[in-house]
């Protein structure tokens, strides 16, 4: 195809998990239960009147911030290339109007954007009756990920797919002009894992192990100690920690003004948000035979 006819073909772009890798309707629950935990009883209410009225009702709320939103790069750059050539980019999704202007204003990359209001949810069939309000009976490509954008695919000039899963393949493979994106969904969960334990921050407590011959006060952590075996020692050594590390992700969680569903934890340390907890540990001390208080600041 010339560049001067695909520029005439307008291009559409879901937004939850093909522009972005996670779901800003769940972000966004998130976001209202942390800020007005009370609200828990209007969800409820608010359920049964249907999603698009739930979804308008949470963004009167609260919203995910567009510049924290996970954007996929890979996608993020063909979308780039395409109004580079001179065509007409929209952003099209099922989150709500308001979701969908900061993303649009955000990224400003997009000719219009189109989200769902109090009355309609935009998806599957409510958005290919947007698509042809927008375009007419001109031909047009969609970028999407998931079975509710088979209906538009179907019409669409040229299938665009991100990161599909089986499931997706069977139901488009019947198709012509299929064009895949494949982002790097894999999270480098073990280096992910390794800084959610903060194992670095364990060498400074090996302390704890002095006590195996001497009784000391080190900083705010008091052991009395009688006969421990080095077993015993490393356990306390392990449980304390873990224990630790544990709270210390809760409270990243909970202070993080952006949580990214699933992946919330890797963001928060991309982020290099550090919130300071404060906690009291308190062991069995028929575990150590002794008793073991420790406090984080």
């Amino acid at each position: 195809m010339s560049i001067n006819k695909s520029k005439e073909i307008a291009l559409f772009v879901d937004l939850d998990g093909t522009l972005i890798a996670t779901d800003t309707f769940f972000e966004s629950i998130v976001l209202l239960l942390k800020s007005y935990p009370l609200k828990t009883f209007s969800l409820i209410l608010w359920m049964f009147k249907g999603k698009a009225y739930l979804k308008d009702k949470i963004a009167q709320h609260k919203t995910p911030q567009a510049d924290l939103l996970p954007y996929r790069e890979e996608v993020l750059d063909y979308i780039n290339k395409e109004k580079d050539k001179g065509r007409k980019i929209y952003l099209l999704t099922a989150a709500n109007q308001k979701i969908a202007d900061k993303v649009a204003y955000h990224l400003g990359c997009f000719a219009g954007a189109f989200g769902s209001n109090d009355k309609i949810n935009l998806s599957g069939e409510q958005k290919l009756k947007k698509v042809y309000q927008i375009v007419g009976p001109a031909k047009f490509d969609y970028i999407g990920n998931s079975k509710t954008d088979t209906p538009i695919w179907e019409k669409s000039n040229k299938i665009i797919v991100v990161n599909p899963k089986t499931s997706i393949k069977n139901k488009i493979k019947k198709f012509n002009n299929i064009k895949v994106i494949n982002t790097n969904r894999n999270i480098k969960k073990i280096k992910t894992l390794v800084k959610g334990l903060r194992i670095h921050q364990w060498a400074k407590n090996l302390l704890l192990f002095s006590n195996l011959h001497t009784r000391l006060r080190i900083f705010t952590i008091v052991i009395h100690s009688r006969d421990e075996s080095h077993s015993k020692t490393f356990q306390t050594h392990i449980a304390l920690h873990s224990h630790l590390c544990s709270n210390y992700t809760i409270v990243q969680i909970r202070d993080s003004p952006d949580l990214l569903f699933r992946r919330g934890v890797s963001r928060l340390y991309r982020q290099n948000i550090r919130p300071r907890p404060r906690l009291w540990v308190l062991s069995d001390p028929g575990d150590v035979d002794g008793f073991l208080c420790g406090r984080l600041t």
